[in-house]
């Protein structure tokens, strides 16, 4: 496994990253971020329970609040609402089992799975957990169309080629994949995860000299409730400067405790130089 390319080969339960695409399919059905929801900490439904991470009671919210908090069972409850035909759909759009754009050879096809007559797997679904798999490069890759105001660019590794002299040889084109969401939809988005970093559970990127925007996740893999990878992934600005970052620290636990401090010293590293 040491030799297995993570970015672009990895498949992992997204977690509360996974947030970002419930909303959109969310969005897409015309529903408001004004909605309320009640967490009282779990929600149960047909035999099958969600909690809140760390049993965490949110109380009344919106799904602003929702989204900014991570709350699971407000997205659990969402979950149960969409239309699943819809939720796939858009998984399609976002280039779930699909090979992503650009010139990559042995990238990895992320999973979307839902069963509608399933009330425990939808609402693991709308989670990011269930049968849902990503991989790291496809995550920042929505993340990237979303600060890039819907459109989705092909990835690549080298950014130009100089001769011996300095002289420039070649650089790679920057191509879009298409537009993967409305401008209005990756607006709304950055709001939703401006406010993950302000009052959510990305507070540890707030005032920093740059904006930051982001979502954080905690991804169970196996029967062990307290085994997780820690996600975050997410965008910064400052001025014309900017940069997509996805983490995933594997086993390593809660998002916002491990992801959150390393895109951090990421984003701090990228507007210092």
């Amino acid at each position: 496994s040491v030799l297995l390319n993570r970015a672009t080969q990895g498949l992992y339960p997204p977690g509360s990253t996974f947030k970002i695409i419930t909303t959109l399919a969310y969005l897409g059905e015309g529903k408001s971020l004004d909605e309320t929801y009640k967490c009282g900490g779990s929600v149960e439904e047909d035999g099958a329970t969600i909690h809140c991470y760390g049993g965490e009671v949110h109380g009344t919210i919106d799904v602003r609040e929702a989204f900014a908090k991570s709350c699971n069972v407000t997205y659990a409850k969402i979950g149960l609402e969409l239309d699943p035909d819809k939720f796939t759909e858009l998984s399609d759009t976002l280039y779930f089992g699909r090979r992503l754009p650009g010139g990559f050879s042995n990238t990895a096809k992320s999973n979307f799975s839902i069963d509608e007559n399933d009330a425990g797997n939808i609402m693991q679904t709308a989670i990011g957990q269930g049968k849902i798999l990503v991989s790291p490069l496809h995550m920042a890759m929505i993340t990237s169309a979303i600060a890039n105001d819907g459109r989705m660019m092909e990835p690549y590794i080298i950014d130009h080629v100089e001769n011996e002299a300095g002289q420039l040889v070649r650089r790679t084109a920057k191509l879009s994949a298409g537009s993967i969401m409305s401008k209005t939809d990756a607006d709304t988005m950055k709001e939703l995860m401006r406010l993950v970093v302000t009052e959510g559970t990305g507070t540890k990127l707030d005032a920093l000299g740059y904006d930051a925007y982001g979502k954080t996740g905690t991804a169970e893999f196996n029967a062990d409730k307290d085994a997780a990878h820690s996600w975050f992934t997410g965008f910064a600005t400052d001025g014309d400067r900017q940069i997509v970052v996805t983490v995933i620290m594997e086993g390593a636990g809660k998002g916002s405790a491990y992801a959150v401090p390393l895109a951090k010293r990421m984003f701090d590293t990228y507007f210092d130089e």
